[in-house]
C-alpha cells in the first residue's frame, strides 16, 4: 500500500503527463485550426485556437482569438463567459469581473455567470460581492451545489 506522500508524488507525476499531453495537442492542432481558418473564417474554429492557447497558457493569443469569436458571434454571450475565464487565469481578475458582469447583463437568468464572478470577486477578496453573487446563483438554481460549497 502507499503512502500518502508516495501517493502526493505519483499523483502530482500524473497530473504533470496529462498537462504536457493537453499542451502537445494543442501544439499539433492550432497548425490544422489556422490552416482550416485561412479557407473559411469560422466561429467554431476560431474559439478551439483560442482554447489552445488558453491551454497553453499563451493568454494574449487566447484572447486575440476570443476577440474574433465575439466579433463573429451575434450573440457574443458564450465567448464574453470564455474571455472572462481567459482574462482571470492570465492573472486580470477585474477585467475579469466586467467581462462577467457584461455575460451576466446578456444573460441575467444563468446561474453559472453569477457563480463564476463571485468566484473572481472571492479571489480578489470582494468576500461580500462573492456572497452576494453565489447567493444569486443558488436563487436562480437551488441546485447548483457548487455555488454552496464556497
Amino acid at each position: 500500500m502507499m503512502s500518502d506522500k508516495q501517493y502526493r508524488v505519483a499523483r502530482k507525476g500524473v497530473v504533470e503527463q496529462l498537462k504536457l499531453a493537453q499542451r502537445l495537442h494543442c501544439k499539433h492542432m492550432e497548425q490544422k485550426y489556422k490552416e482550416a481558418l485561412e479557407k473559411e473564417s469560422n466561429i467554431i474554429t476560431v474559439n478551439r485556437i483560442s482554447q489552445c492557447y488558453n491551454k497553453l497558457g499563451d493568454y494574449d493569443k487566447a484572447l486575440e482569438y476570443c476577440n474574433q469569436a465575439i466579433a463573429l458571434d451575434s450573440v457574443k454571450t458564450n465567448y464574453l463567459y470564455e474571455k472572462a475565464n481567459i482574462l482571470d487565469n492570465a492573472g486580470r481578475t477585474q477585467e475579469a469581473i466586467k467581462t462577467m458582469s457584461d455575460y451576466i447583463a446578456n444573460t441575467p437568468d444563468e446561474p453559472a455567470g453569477y457563480y463564476q464572478r463571485g468566484w473572481f470577486k472571492d479571489h480578489s477578496g470582494d468576500i461580500e460581492g462573492a456572497l452576494e453573487d453565489y447567493t444569486m446563483a443558488i436563487t436562480l438554481q437551488p441546485n447548483v451545489a457548487y455555488a454552496y460549497l464556497n
